[in-house]
């Protein structure tokens, strides 16, 4: 069997994504060849591909991958045996170990499918959902975005996300679904190849593209929290929104670079509003050991915002507003000031605490 080898890597170069990075488990570090697809599995979520071939095995995914790249040949002679593929060119004699594919593990999909076509607003909305979705894997309803017909959400306890589709999804009123991270991730990276239509079926959500499949268990065993309430809660009052100025981010960045160098549990950035405009300050503790072991630094902005206290928030949370939000408001409450960025039909929620 003669292959292509822009072909073939084009494809492994895809696939290999969705293989596991642990070593527990080996079978996920494979990927299957079978029926003119290619395959693989990380447990939770898979890659399949179209791609014709003669092939019926499992290789190694990442081996395989730097073999092929490493052949200067346009075309590659691949032949499969019981135990190994032997691989050949003009001057490359090479062959690697392969398994059988009949215990190799997938996302099996049921026939209680509802889709949509995955629109671009649709596509916007996970974007901006993802810059505050919780990495821990403990918190399972935060770990992901929340889709409804109207809207998608996230938090990570310490921001919420929240944006409004353009319009309603056909899907049921009450629907709702969590697409995990690592799902997203994959999907972003395939956008531009194809149309492509979201199923979710019973156990599990499939993103198809036009040659590619991607596909996700469902993240179970929790209680579906709207927090996109909580904007609208807030929102029902009106608030002053300013636009987000160069020099407010300049500032907040340099802030923050200061802060790099402190306990992180004192990476604290202070905002003081007052009759000039703002003052931002940063006060970093460098060694708990050596007393007065402290970094001063402090810096004025032209932004001016009436009755609003003292807070403080971690820098780090501010730094890439201006890539998610155009406007920014700050509400005051009894023990917090709420930062609130809005950007058309986004709204992100950042919470602070007065001092």
């Amino acid at each position: 069997m003669i292959l292509i080898k822009k072909d073939l890597l084009n494809v492994l170069n895809k696939v290999v994504l969705g293989l596991s990075n642990q070593t527990i488990t080996p079978i996920l570090n494979y990927i299957c060849f079978k029926d003119n697809k290619v395959r693989a599995f990380n447990g939770i979520q898979g890659i399949e591909i179209n791609y014709t071939s003669e092939l019926n095995c499992l290789v190694h995914g990442v081996t395989f991958v730097n073999l092929i790249n490493n052949i200067n040949s346009e075309f590659i002679e691949i032949k499969q045996t019981e135990t190994h593929l032997i691989i050949k060119t003009e001057n490359i004699n090479s062959k690697i170990a392969i398994l059988p594919v009949k215990d190799y593990p997938f996302i099996v999909e049921d026939n209680n499918k509802i889709s949509i076509n995955l629109t671009n607003d649709l596509v916007q909305g996970v974007k901006y959902c993802l810059s505050t979705v919780n990495t821990d894997p403990n918190q399972k309803n935060q770990f992901g975005i929340t889709l409804t017909n109207e809207c998608l959400f996230s938090t990570d306890m310490l921001r919420i996300s929240q944006y409004k589709l353009q319009e309603k999804l056909e899907l049921p009123e009450d629907f709702r679904i969590l697409l995990p991270q690592t799902f997203c991730n994959l999907l972003l990276k395939f956008i531009d190849i194809s149309a492509c239509k979201l199923v979710f079926n019973t156990n599990n959500i499939v993103a198809e593209f036009e040659e590619i499949k991607i596909s996700t268990q469902l993240i179970s065993g929790f209680n579906f929290i709207n927090y996109g309430k909580t904007i609208d809660k807030i929102l029902e009052n009106k608030y002053e929104f300013i636009p987000i100025t160069d020099e407010f981010m300049n500032a907040v960045d340099r802030c923050n670079n200061i802060l790099k160098s402190s306990k992180k549990e004192t990476a604290l950035l202070q905002f003081d509003f007052n009759e000039i405009g703002l003052k931002l300050t940063t006060e970093t503790m460098l060694d708990y050991i050596i007393t007065g072991s402290v970094c001063l630094y402090e810096e004025s902005v032209d932004m001016k915002v009436k009755d609003i206290p003292k807070f403080r928030v971690k820098a780090g949370l501010l730094v890439k507003l201006k890539d998610y939000i155009e406007f920014i408001g700050f509400i005051p409450m009894s023990n917090k000031v709420m930062i609130i960025g809005k950007k058309g039909n986004y709204t992100q929620l950042i919470s602070s605490l007065v001092i």
